[in-house]
C-alpha cells in the first residue's frame, strides 16, 4: 500500500517509519525492523528511521549501536530526546567484540560531509564521526576512533596505499563503508592495534581485502563482503588473530589465508564461495624434521604445481617457525562451497575444530589435512558425488583422474583427525580417505 502512493523516496520513508511505530506498539518488532530498514535505504539521512530501527532491535544487536549513533548525530546540534538517549545508553553499555563501541559522552560524537570536516572533528577530540553519503580519504589517527557511514560511503587512502592502516596500538572501527585501497596494498591493514569492520565491503579490487600482521594485531569482521578480490579476502600472519562473523567471500583468488605465525582464526556463520584457490587455508608453523633438513641443506624441491611463494610469505613463514607459533582454527555454521582448489586446507600443525558447516562441490577435496595437524570435524555436511577434478591443483599435480572427495588425510605424521556425526553425499570410499 505504501509503495503504491507514488510519493518521493523521502515520503515513502516517512510512511514506513510511521508504520514501524505502529508495529512496535503492537509488539511486532520484526515487522517494525523490516520497515525501518526499508526507510533507511530510501532516506539514509532520516533520523527518525534510525531511532525507530534502534528501538526495534535488542541492544546487543550488531546494528543497534550504529543506528543509535546515526539517530543522535543527525539530530545535532539539538540534544536527543529522553527516549533516544536511553536507547543510545543501552547500546553503549553493550561490551562485545563484534559490536560498535559508542562513546559515553555525546560531545565526542560528530557528523561530517567532507574529508576536511571529518578530520577536523577527529582532531578536536571526536571519538565517533557519522559520515553523510560521499567519498572520503582516510585520516591517519593518533587515538582510537570510529566512522559510521550513512547510505553510500566510500573510504580510500590519502597516500595511495591502504584505505585504512591501524598502528600505534589504537582501535579503529568502521561501519557501513566501501573500502578502496591502491597499488595492490590490502584495502584494510592492522599491524598494531584493533580493527573492527561492521557491514563494510571490498569489491573488484586488485589486492587483498584485509591484512592482519603482527603480535598485537586483532581484527573483528562482522557482516562484511569481499567479492572478486584479485588476492585473498583476508590474510593473517605473524602473530595476528582474526574473528569473522556472518561474512561473505565470493569469487576471490583465495578466501581466508592464515599462515606464517598467525595465532588464531575464528569463522562463524561465514559463506565462502567460488574462490580460485582455497576457501580457507590454515597453515601453522610446525614443520617435520625431514623437511627442515632438506631445506637447510638445499635439497628440498617443491612440487611443480605449487605456487612459488614471494619474499613476504617466506619471511612470514620463517618468523612463525622461529617462534614456534601454534595456529588455532575454529569454523562453525559456515558454508564453504564450489572453491576451485580445496575448500579447507589444514597443514603444518594446525589445531582445528570444524562444526555444523556445509561443504559442497569443492575441488578436489572439501577438507585436506596434513603436516601433523589435529583436526576435529563434527556434524558437518559434505556433497561431492565423485565427480572428476578439474582444478589446476589436481591437473598440475598430475592428478587428471582425481575424484572430488569429502575429507582427505594426507601425510599427517602424529596428527589426530576425528570425523563424527557428518553426512556425506557421494561415493562411500571418497567420504573420508
Amino acid at each position: 500500500v505504501i509503495a503504491s502512493l507514488h510519493g518521493t523516496p523521502a515520503d515513502e520513508a516517512v510512511a514506513l517509519t510511521n508504520r514501524a511505530a505502529c508495529y512496535s506498539k503492537l509488539g511486532d518488532t520484526a515487522a517494525s525492523e523490516a520497515d525501518c530498514r526499508r526507510a533507511v535505504g530510501l532516506a539514509p539521512l532520516y533520523a527518525k528511521a534510525y531511532s525507530r530501527l534502534c528501538a526495534s532491535l535488542p541492544a546487543e544487536h550488531d546494528d543497534a549501536a550504529p543506528a543509535a549513533a546515526a539517530a543522535v548525530a543527525l539530530s545535532l546540534p539539538q540534544p536527543p530526546s529522553a527516549e533516544l538517549r536511553a536507547l543510545y545508553d543501552a547500546a553503549a553499555a553493550v561490551a562485545s567484540t563484534r559490536s560498535l563501541g559508542l562513546p559515553v559522552e555525546l560531545s565526542q560524537l560528530s557528523i561530517a560531509s567532507t574529508t576536511a570536516k571529518c578530520t577536523a572533528a577527529l582532531m578536536h577530540g571526536a571519538k565517533l564521526v557519522v559520515l553523510r553519503p560521499g567519498a572520503y580519504k582516510y585520516y591517519q589517527p593518533v587515538a582510537s576512533f570510529a566512522l559510521v557511514g550513512l547510505g553510500s560511503v566510500e573510504l580510500s587512502s590519502i597516500n595511495k596505499s591502504h584505505a585504512v592502516n591501524v598502528t600505534e596500538g589504537i582501535t579503529v572501527q568502521l561501519i557501513n563503508l566501501a573500502l578502496v585501497g591502491h597499488d595492490n596494498a590490502a584495502a584494510a591493514c592492522v599491524v598494531d592495534g584493533t580493527l573492527r569492520l561492521i557491514g563494510c565491503s571490498v569489491r573488484d579490487y586488485e589486492g587483498a581485502g584485509v591484512l592482519a600482521a603482527g603480535p598485537s594485531a586483532q581484527a573483528y569482521l562482522v557482516s562484511c563482503a569481499f567479492e572478486r578480490c584479485a588476492k585473498m579476502a583476508v590474510e593473517v600472519r605473524e602473530g595476528a588473530s582474526v574473528e569473522a562473523y556472518d561474512c561473505l567471500v565470493q569469487g576471490c583468488k583465495q578466501g581466508f589465508n592464515a599462515y606464517g605465525g598467525a595465532r588464531s582464526l575464528v569463522l562463524k556463520g561465514c559463506t565462502i564461495l567460488r574462490c580460485t584457490n582455497e576457501g580457507v587455508f590454515a597453515s601453522g608453523s610446525v614443520q617435520n624434521a625431514h623437511r627442515t633438513r632438506e631445506e637447510r641443506q638445499g635439497e628440498y624441491v617443491p612440487p611443480p604445481f605449487l605456487t612459488v611463494p614471494n619474499a613476504v610469505s617466506l619471511a612470514a613463514e620463517a618468523w612463525g617457525r622461529e617462534r614456534c607459533c601454534a595456529l588455532s582454527l575454529s569454523v562453525t555454521d559456515c558454508n564453504i562451497s564450489s572453491n576451485c582448489s580445496l575448500g579447507l586446507s589444514c597443514d603444518n600443525g594446525c589445531q582445528a575444530e570444524v562444526r555444523t558447516s556445509s561443504f559442497e562441490w569443492n575441488d578436489p577435496y572439501s577438507v585436506l589435512v596434513k603436516g601433523n595437524s589435529d583436526v576435529s570435524i563434527a556434524a558437518c555436511r559434505f556433497v561431492f558425488a565423485g565427480k572428476s577434478s578439474t582444478s589446476w591443483w589436481a591437473q598440475k599435480g598430475g592428478g587428471s583422474a582425481l575424484k572430488l572427495a569429502g575429507v582427505h588425510v594426507a601425510i599427517n605424521y602424529g596428527g589426530d583427525v576425528q570425523v563424527v556425526g557428518c553426512a556425506f553425499a557421494g561415493a562411500e570410499e571418497l567420504a573420508v580417505e
